[in-house]
């Protein structure tokens, strides 16, 4: 016998995975996303300080509006409710001259209830006077904020003061701040970017160190490690690669250790089969010869159980047979002896009081001879009937509800219990393919047994018969509530000639015949289970088709 070798593992060719494109790297992916997300913060602070800025330059203007329109109206409202606002005329101009246009007043108008000008100074815009400024942000544009408020002229005359108040001072300063704000951001997403560059290029770097490492342990190199420096979640996945590979490397030494078994065991496989191949055919030819015994052993059993059978079965009959057939002999010959008798006597002569008393007792003679031969005959059909023979009907389909019901009654009247209730439930029809003579004999003798038995020794009772079935077999079952069967004679209860009721109608062949039917023809089974005292379940469980 040949053996066939064991090929050696297989190594894994080298990955030829290409080089990492450097946008799909992931250190890469992480410094853009962190950028990303640090421009995002920077856009939002910087629009914050903005907002800021403009909240602090509007305050900071009103209130310098505010202290400017109380001090100019402390300046011109004693001359202004005199009506000698010309007094200032050049004063104004003289302090508007001096006045810093970055930061102060750059122009000053006091208008009559008319719309006249009654007093101006500084750098006057063309009439139209433009009018007063609510948009900080476009008064800083343009460097000048315009204030318009009423005045109060002499006779009660309600006038307005128009100024401008010159922000280029505070243009100047949002300017710085913003450039100052912005460089300061710039610098900071620089070195952002540096730091996040250096984390993911460091990133890229150890992870295709771990790449290579399994590439390595790919082609075959399951010695290969990776540098476990550090206490981060990349020196505790080395720790954990190194362990595979530790851990792959035993295995592999293993597998190569039982590959070099495997063709050791190879080399002797042919010897060993043949040793095998002799032993076997050794307990063959032992387990041949063992069976060969026992077949001989079970048919010598089976010859002997039927032997035995049979010699129960010959006893049975021989003493069942015995009483009518010897009572019918001693009937006989004593009517012999009495008829010779008689002839002697009309030799010599006889009464009519003879004649009537021989003529009485032939009758009667007569009559008990017919009575035990008819006893026998009845003995003789029974006998017949204990073996089951599916000739006795044709076969056909038929309901076995409707047959239950039927048999129910027949019993009934054949027992002459009315005292005892026979209820049968079933749900629907059952329909069989079998023999309904043999199915009715058995029914009936099941039946016969309960009256005569389950309700001999008390008066009134009740019989439940149920059936259900399935697609292939059915189950019927006969329950009484009776006396029961103690369990020494349940064991026996198929056996024939075996009855409670001897010398009161029992021949012990009802429940005997029924086993041979359920179990011989109709390829069945047949159970009993009972309880003293508390009645006995007859369970049958029969194939709706019959076997040929």
């Amino acid at each position: 016998m040949g053996t066939t070798p064991t090929p050696d593992i297989a190594k894994p060719a080298p990955s030829d995975l290409s080089k990492v494109r450097w946008w799909r790297s992931s250190g890469i992916r992480l410094t853009l996303a962190s950028l990303a997300i640090l421009l995002v913060f920077a856009l939002a602070l910087g629009f914050n300080s903005s907002r800021l800025i403009r909240a602090a330059l509007d305050r900071d203007l009103r209130q310098q509006t505010a202290q400017m329109s109380r001090l100019i109206n402390l300046t011109i409202a004693p001359y202004a409710g005199e009506g000698r606002l010309e007094l200032l005329q050049d004063y104004l101009r003289e302090l508007l001259a001096e006045s810093d246009s970055e930061s102060g007043l750059t122009y000053l108008v006091v208008i009559g209830p008319k719309g006249e000008a009654i007093v101006s100074a500084g750098h006057v815009p063309r009439a139209p006077l433009p009018a007063a400024t609510a948009d900080i942000e476009r008064a800083v544009q343009e460097g000048v904020m315009h204030v318009r408020q009423p005045i109060l002229l002499a006779a009660n005359e309600v006038g307005t003061l128009q100024y401008g108040l010159g922000v280029g001072g505070f243009k100047q300063l949002v300017n710085g701040l913003l450039r100052d704000g912005l460089l300061i951001l710039t610098l900071s997403f620089v070195l952002a970017a540096a730091f996040f560059g250096l984390t993911g290029f460091r990133l890229s770097r150890r992870l295709s160190r771990l790449v290579r490492a399994a590439q390595a342990i790919a082609g075959g190199d399951y010695s290969r490690h990776v540098n476990e420096r550090g206490r981060d979640e990349y020196a505790q996945l080395a720790a954990s690669f190194n362990t595979m590979a530790g851990a792959i490397d035993e295995r592999i030494d293993a597998l190569e250790r039982s590959q070099r078994e495997v063709r050791e065991l190879n080399e002797t496989l042919e010897q060993r089969v043949a040793s095998r191949t002799q032993e076997l055919a050794e307990r063959n030819a032992e387990l041949s010869e063992t069976i060969e015994t026992l077949n001989h052993t079970r048919q010598r059993l089976v010859r002997t159980e039927k032997l035995a059978g049979l010699g129960k079965v010959v006893v049975g009959v021989a003493h069942e047979l015995n009483t009518p057939i010897g009572n019918a002999k001693v009937l006989a010959s004593a009517l012999e002896d009495r008829t010779g008798q008689m002839r002697h006597a009309l030799d010599s002569g006889i009464r009519r009081s003879e004649l009537s008393d021989y003529l009485e007792a032939t009758e009667e003679s007569a009559r008990q001879l017919v009575g035990n031969l008819e006893r026998a005959a009845a003995l003789v059909v029974r006998f017949r009937d204990t073996a089951a023979d599916r000739r006795e009907g044709e076969r056909r389909r038929f309901d076995v509800a409707e047959l239950l019901r039927d048999c129910a009654v027949l019993a009934r009247i054949r027992a002459e219990r009315q005292d005892v209730q026979t209820e049968v439930r079933v749900a629907g029809p059952i329909e069989v393919d079998s023999y309904p003579a043999l199915w009715e004999r058995m029914l009936l003798n099941c039946l016969a047994n309960c009256y005569q038995h389950a309700f001999a020794a008390r008066e009134g009772g009740n019989i439940v018969i149920t059936a259900d079935a399935d697609a292939v077999r059915m189950t019927i079952r006969i329950r009484d509530d009776g006396v029961g069967i103690s369990g020494e004679n349940l064991e026996r209860i198929f056996d024939p000639f075996f009855t409670t009721a001897l010398g009161q109608g029992g021949s012990g062949l009802g429940l005997h015949a029924v086993y041979n039917i359920v179990t011989g023809v109709l390829d069945g089974d047949v159970a009993v289970t009972s309880e003293p005292g508390h009645g006995t379940t007859l369970t049958i469980e029969l194939p709706r088709t019959t076997p040929e």
